[in-house]
């Protein structure tokens, strides 16, 4: 009770304090944050139990989430005496086959500034002279698409295409969707530049002294913009900073400053991410489950990657199921092995990368868009019997691939899977698909057969535009086939359909070699609809007044 009476007086003379400072505007920062962290210890000395459970709960709701698991499984073995549970107590738990708290330790670490916390970047260091966008609308688009993402560009480009795109607005010159968009874009990347430098010096030139125990990880540092920022000079920014930041960064040497941080057992500011090797983690506590988020892209080339089955932290072990989106994207490595145990691989998780052959666990479930994509050295692929997602795309652009076997058990598998696998000659397909997806086999310019399953009813929008296709594949279940299905396929000579096939317009549009069809018998008396299935066919130059001898049709 004497403790109580004491606690509540000193909170009363902090409250008095505070407020004479916001009357007299006392601009002492460092006496500020020392009443700050002051303050935090008295309030939490404060206030009673029940309040701090509940403005915990608040703060970090996984955490007591966590707790409440625990307390709930733990039964109420100990009524008396303290209830907070010991360490001995947490390892007897575990012991009895109960979960134990995840409790990261912390720490303090030195790095050098510039790289910042977390993952290293190679965003932020492309230089380059932006052009002037076109003064004609239709050729802005090219112009947009030609450039680097704001994200790549060093500082000097950034903070010169911003002045330049800017003042072209406010000219009043042709400022059509493109260069209002990238604008946006840019102005977005230096502006967040800006307030992440501001930020990591205020972290910087905070007191961190730890005398009551309170800690401030040093999140500021492991922002994304800080790192973009922190890879050029900083000079092209610093009309865009608060004062303190450019006094800062002025006294130092921005490439060989070194810093000491506080951070979490994983190198990581935050207590959920870890660091093992050039690979980081993102984990989660209720599930004891891991994803590999990224990597040092840095130190990639040349090679080769194990992806761990379970990592450890903080004494728990995690199960690492997923590869994140991007975690590999644009790597050179040499090779990836991938451990069983894992469940999803995310999107774009091996975009643009250097790997001739991939070994997917047939834990794999899921494979999300563009897992694969833009990949010129991959030649073969299998996937294995427990994959039951595909996403879009999933191995576009991957014109070295000849290969390809997917398993019977795939419930969905989205467009373009296959669009521009230039080298494609061979394809297995799940035997229970009911649609061909747009452009899955788009630009396949090698492939000249594919078996469907049976269960197709329909072949979608260009999916197999633009390929070498001899024949029409038809099924027991096709019943449409729509535009541009088999537009430009040049090795196409005769195309013969049963009446239950529907065909929209542009079906076979510009199939040069294409002189004979027989279709429906429902088209039998509209040569228009004939003409629009067919244009661009050697007998569909021109709109049809009349049936062509060579179109016949089936009953």
């Amino acid at each position: 009770m004497p403790n109580s009476n004491m606690n509540a007086k000193r909170l009363l003379l902090l409250t008095v304090v505070c407020l004479t400072i916001g009357v007299t505007e006392a601009p002492a920062q460092g006496f500020l944050n020392k009443l700050k962290k002051k303050g935090m210890k008295i309030i939490k000395d404060a206030v009673p139990n029940p309040v701090k459970d509940v403005t915990g709960a608040a703060s970090n709701p996984e955490r007591v989430v966590n707790r409440a698991k625990n307390r709930a499984t733990s039964g109420n073995a100990s009524q008396s005496g303290d209830s907070r549970r010991t360490r001995a107590q947490a390892t007897n738990r575990v012991a009895t086959g109960q979960r134990r708290e995840v409790i990261p330790a912390k720490k303090q670490i030195t790095i050098k500034l510039y790289r910042g916390l977390g993952p290293s970047t190679w965003e932020g260091r492309k230089t380059q002279h932006t052009p002037k966008p076109p003064m004609q609308c239709p050729k802005q688009p090219d112009w947009s698409t030609s450039l680097p993402f704001p994200n790549e560009m060093d500082n000097a480009t950034l903070a010169e295409e911003c002045a330049m795109i800017n003042k072209w607005v406010e000219d009043g010159k042709p400022s059509c969707e493109p260069v209002l968009v990238r604008r946006e874009q840019i102005n977005d990347e230096i502006s967040a530049r800006h307030h992440a430098l501001d930020k990591a010096v205020e972290y910087l030139l905070s007191d961190l002294d730890n005398e009551d125990g309170y800690f401030e990880a040093a999140e500021p540092l492991e922002d994304d913009f800080f790192k973009h920022a922190m890879q050029s000079d900083l000079t092209p920014l610093y009309p865009g900073l608060n004062e303190k930041t450019v006094e800062y960064f002025k006294g130092i040497d921005r490439k060989t400053k070194e810093v000491t941080v506080r951070v979490y057992e994983g190198n990581s500011a935050y207590e959920n991410k870890m660091h093992i090797g050039e690979m980081w983690f993102n984990l989660n506590f209720s599930e004891r489950t891991a994803t590999l988020e990224r990597l040092d892209n840095d130190e990639s080339v040349g090679k080769d990657y194990t992806v761990p089955s379970t990592v450890r932290y903080a004494g728990c072990v995690f199960r690492v199921t997923k590869i994140g989106g991007s975690a590999f994207q644009g790597m050179k490595m040499r090779s990836v092995t991938l451990s069983p145990g894992l469940k999803a691989i995310g999107t774009h998780a091996f975009y643009e990368t250097s790997i001739s052959e991939i070994n997917i666990p047939s834990t794999v479930t899921m494979i999300d868009s563009h897992a694969f994509g833009a990949n010129p050295a991959l030649k073969r692929i299998v996937l294995p019997n427990s994959v039951k997602t595909i996403g879009r795309g999933v191995f576009s652009g991957c014109t070295g691939l000849t290969e390809a076997v997917l398993p019977n058990r795939v419930e969905t598998m989205e467009n373009t899977v296959f669009w521009g696998c230039k080298s494609l000659t061979s394809v297995t397909l799940p035997q229970n698909l009911t649609e061909l997806e747009e452009a899955t086999f788009r630009d396949c310019t090698s492939l000249t057969h594919v078996d469907l399953p049976q269960s197709v009813a329909v072949i979608k929008e260009n999916a197999f535009c633009n390929t070498a296709m001899t024949s029409v594949p038809l099924t027991e279940s096709l019943k449409e086939i729509r535009s541009g299905a088999f537009e430009d396929c040049n090795r196409l000579t005769s195309v013969s359909l049963p009446s239950r096939v529907a065909l929209d317009m542009w079906a076979f549009k510009n199939c040069k070699s294409l002189r004979k069809a027989a279709i429906g018998v429902q088209y039998k008396d509209i040569p228009d609809d004939v003409y629009m299935m067919f244009i661009g066919c050697p007998f569909a130059q021109k709109p049809l007044t009349k049936m062509p001898a060579c179109v016949t049709f089936n009953e």
